[in-house]
């Protein structure tokens, strides 16, 4: 929830993209592209620290595995 501006925010990791979007009207509101340069996205979250918002995200590269 953004409670400056008081709407409620739905985060959608697709395709190695986040896209974030106010549920309440359905507007598209950012998306960050290429959030990892090897591997793949697999989840990202909102953490909500002192009415500031950070969307934390974690990927894995199978490649890379010794």
């Amino acid at each position: 929830m953004d409670n400056i501006n008081k709407r409620d925010l739905l985060i959608s990791p697709i395709d190695n993209n986040i896209k974030l979007w106010n549920i309440k009207n359905w507007n598209w509101l950012l998306n960050i592209k290429n959030i990892n340069i090897a591997g793949t996205l697999d989840s990202a979250c909102f953490l909500n620290n002192n009415n500031q918002i950070y969307i934390l995200s974690s990927n894995n590269n199978w490649n890379e595995i010794i």
